[in-house]
C-alpha cells in the first residue's frame, strides 16, 4: 500500500464511473493508481451498487484509492445526478474525472464551479445511446477538458477539430506479465489441450460488437479445410453466451470452442495461449489486444480504425478486414503454419507497446491536463473573488 506524507496536501482527484463491475474501466483505474497516488488523493465513485468486490478493486484500495458507491439503479439518471451532485458539492474535489457514458456527461453537470471537470470518451460516437449524446451536448459548457482514448474516438466525436494532446491512451502495467513455462503446462492441461494443439485466446464481453460469432464461423472454416489441431478459448460473459454456444453446435465445432465465462486470471490464460485473436467490429481503443501484445502473445486482429494506432500489419500484428471470416480463418491457419514468424512479430509488438502505453506515460498525460486546468480554474476563481471584493458596498454604514 502506498503511504502518502501527511505533511503534503495532495490535490483531491475523483474518478466517476457508471459501475465497478469487472471490465475495462476498473482495469484502467487499477493500472493508473500506483502512478496517480504519488500525485493525488484519489477517490473512485461508482453511480451503481458494487456487487462484486474482486481483486482489481482490492488492488485499487491497496494502492491508496478510496472506493465508494452512490447505490443508484442503472436507469435512474435523476437520482444519479442528485447523489453525485451532493457528493461533489460536499467534498469539493479539485478535479472530477468522468469515464464512460452517463458518468462522463453527469460529472461536469454535477460538479461545483470550483472543481475542474474532465470527461474521457472511451467509445466511438456511434457506440453511445441517443440520450447520452444529448446529455453530452448539454454538459459541454460546464466541461473543463474532454479527453479521448484514441484518435479514432476523437475523430468520431469532433472530426478534425480536436487537440491531439487530449488523446490519452489507456495504460498497461507491464510488471503484471511474466512468462512461466510450468504454469503454461498446468493451464493447458486444465483446458484439456493435447500437446500438439494450438490455443487461440479471445477476451471480451459476449456482445455483437466484439465479433465472437465471426470466430465461431472461422472455426468451422478451419475444420472444413481439414484442420483439427486447434482450440479457441473465449474468456468473457454477456447476452450472446447461449446463442454463441448454439451457433457452435449448429456448425459442429463445439469441440473446438471453450467458453470460459468471466475470468480474473487473463494473464494466466495469456501464458497458455499460442495466439490472441480479436475480431471486434469497433472499439474505442482495445485494451485486451494491447495487453496481449505486452505479454508477448502473437496477435490476430480486425482492422477497426483504432487498431491502426497500435498495430502495424505484418510487423507487430496480423490484421484482417472487419467481418471478413475467410481472412480471419486464413490468418489463423497461417499462424499455425508459421508459428516462428508470428512469434517474431510478437517480440516487436511487445517493444512497441512498452513505449506507447506505459502507465507512467499515461499518468503524465493526464497530469498535464489536470494541473493546467486546475491552475487556470484557481486563477479564474481568484480573479472573481478579487473583483467581488473591489465592488463598493451599497449598504449604509
Amino acid at each position: 500500500m502506498i503511504q502518502q506524507e501527511e505533511t503534503v496536501r495532495l490535490h483531491h482527484l475523483v474518478h466517476v464511473v457508471n459501475s465497478l463491475a469487472p471490465g475495462a474501466i476498473p482495469n484502467i483505474l487499477r493500472d493508473l493508481q500506483p502512478e496517480l497516488a504519488q500525485r493525488y488523493r484519489v477517490s473512485v465513485v461508482a453511480l451503481e451498487p458494487i456487487t462484486d468486490w474482486n481483486e482489481d478493486l482490492q488492488d485499487l484500495k491497496d494502492n491508496g484509492a478510496e472506493i465508494l458507491s452512490l447505490n443508484c439503479r442503472r436507469r435512474n439518471i435523476a437520482m444519479q445526478f442528485y447523489r453525485l451532485r451532493r457528493y461533489l458539492h460536499t467534498n469539493r474535489p479539485h478535479i472530477a474525472h468522468g469515464h464512460m457514458g452517463r458518468a462522463e456527461v453527469l460529472t461536469p453537470l454535477a460538479a461545483p464551479a470550483t472543481t475542474f471537470s474532465v470527461a474521457t470518451y472511451h467509445t466511438m460516437r456511434e457506440g453511445h445511446k441517443h440520450l447520452t449524446k444529448l446529455l453530452a451536448q448539454a454538459s459541454n459548457r460546464r466541461l473543463g477538458a474532454r479527453t479521448f482514448v484514441s484518435h479514432a474516438v476523437a475523430q468520431s466525436w469532433r472530426g478534425k477539430n480536436y487537440d491531439p494532446d487530449h488523446v490519452v491512451y489507456n495504460p498497461v502495467r507491464f510488471d503484471r506479465f511474466e512468462h512461466d513455462p510450468v504454469l503454461r503446462k498446468i493451464v493447458r492441461r486444465e483446458l484439456d489441450l493435447v500437446p500438439e494443439s494450438f490455443l487461440f485466446l479471445n477476451v471480451g464481453r459476449l456482445i455483437p460488437a466484439k465479433g465472437q460469432g465471426d470466430l465461431v464461423h472461422a472455426a468451422a472454416l478451419l475444420k472444413a479445410r481439414g484442420i483439427h489441431n486447434f482450440q479457441i478459448a473465449i474468456a468473457g460473459d454477456g447476452p450472446l453466451r447461449n446463442s454463441l454456444k448454439e451457433l457452435s453446435a449448429t456448425l459442429n465445432v463445439t469441440g473446438h470452442l471453450n467458453f470460459l465465462g468471466h475470468r480474473q486470471d487473463v494473464n494466466t490464460l495469456l501464458t497458455a495461449a499460442d495466439f490472441f485473436v480479436f475480431p471486434s467490429h469497433f472499439e474505442g481503443l482495445g485494451l485486451a489486444p494491447i495487453e496481449a501484445m505486452a505479454h508477448g502473445c502473437p496477435l490476430i486482429i480486425a482492422g477497426f480504425p483504432a487498431s491502426r494506432e497500435f498495430v502495424t500489419d505484418g510487423e507487430t500484428g496480423h490484421v484482417f478486414p472487419v467481418g471478413d471470416i475467410k481472412a480471419l480463418a486464413g490468418l489463423m491457419e497461417a499462424g499455425m503454419r508459421d508459428q516462428a514468424g508470428f512469434a517474431r512479430s510478437a517480440v516487436r509488438a511487445q517493444q512497441s507497446v512498452v513505449r506507447q502505453f506505459h502507465a507512467a506515460t499515461i499518468c503524465e498525460g493526464y497530469s498535464r491536463i489536470y494541473e493546467g486546468g486546475a491552475n487556470h480554474l484557481n486563477e479564474r476563481n481568484y480573479c472573481s473573488l478579487a473583483l467581488f471584493r473591489s465592488i463598493p458596498s451599497s449598504g449604509k454604514r
